[in-house]
């Protein structure tokens, strides 16, 4: 499961960081920043998401994800993975 966050790489996860550091509250704006900066779409984009976020593939939607976990934890995960832990 981490292979695909491990693939996305550490850019795109740095990315995602400033992304959610920018757009706390705002998963649209979240979502639409780190599209810009990453290039990122689909399930390039969702999936090395959600497994950072969750430690799974499958699950709630995120949206429901990003709404639910405190911004801090989010990007302590987001950071662990622009960091390149695996």
């Amino acid at each position: 499961m981490h292979d695909i966050a491990t693939v996305a790489g550490e850019a795109f996860f740095q990315a995602a960081y400033d992304a959610a550091a920018a757009h706390p509250d705002n998963y649209e704006a979240f979502l639409e920043q780190l599209k810009q900066q990453s290039g990122a779409k689909g399930k390039g984009l969702f999936q090395p998401l959600r497994s950072a976020l969750t430690g799974r593939l499958d699950g709630p939607e995120l949206p429901k994800i990003y709404a639910i976990m405190e911004p801090h934890r989010l990007r302590m995960r987001l950071a662990e993975f622009a960091r390149g832990a695996q």
